[in-house]
């Protein structure tokens, strides 16, 4: 077998195969501290994966140049059955304020709520208008009335994370 050249689709594969991993285990403690640990954006992938490999009675295989992962008929229910009880809530938000940076090679912004307010930091979303991300300048340190996709995460009905997605960017001033 060849191995993979070190890249972002290779670290990706490492570490969906150690999530899978660990979300699926018979230990049930390893699946709360990942569980805990994952970001509502991922938990949301997972779940999908999940669902979809459960209702078709499929079973999967990851293979990483590190490690493999079988998920067979049995570990793909336990995990569908165990994501049942975490839930992802999405909302809209929008907040005025002035973006700081847009960094297009990681997908993240840094946005200030209002003019003084606190800086909020999180992915930016795919559908955001590729204008703005290849002319970031357009719309920085500028007033702007940014919405975004909140995903909050919930496990027995209480809270454990929220991240904000920015998804569209509008100039509060007629200079667009």
């Amino acid at each position: 077998q060849a191995t993979f050249v070190s890249s972002a689709l290779k670290d990706a594969v490492e570490e969906a195969t150690v999530v899978l991993n660990d979300l699926s285990s018979t230990d049930l403690e390893q699946f709360h501290s990942r569980a805990d640990n994952l970001s509502p954006r991922a938990m949301s992938a997972v779940k999908k994966i999940a669902k979809t490999l459960n209702e078709a009675g499929a079973e999967a295989k990851i293979v990483g140049s590190d490690q493999e992962l079988r998920l067979g008929h049995e570990r793909v229910a336990t995990l569908h059955s165990r994501l049942t009880e975490v839930e992802v809530l999405e909302s809209n938000e929008e907040l005025i304020g002035v973006v700081l940076g847009i960094f297009p090679d990681r997908q993240q912004y840094e946005f200030r709520i209002g003019s003084d307010g606190p800086v909020i930091y999180g992915s930016v979303s795919e559908d955001l208008d590729q204008h703005y991300l290849a002319n970031p300048a357009s719309i920085l340190l500028k007033q702007v009335n940014a919405r975004f996709l909140v995903l909050t995460k919930l496990r027995a009905g209480q809270a454990q994370s929220s991240e904000r997605i920015l998804e569209a960017i509008n100039l509060l001033n007629a200079e667009q």
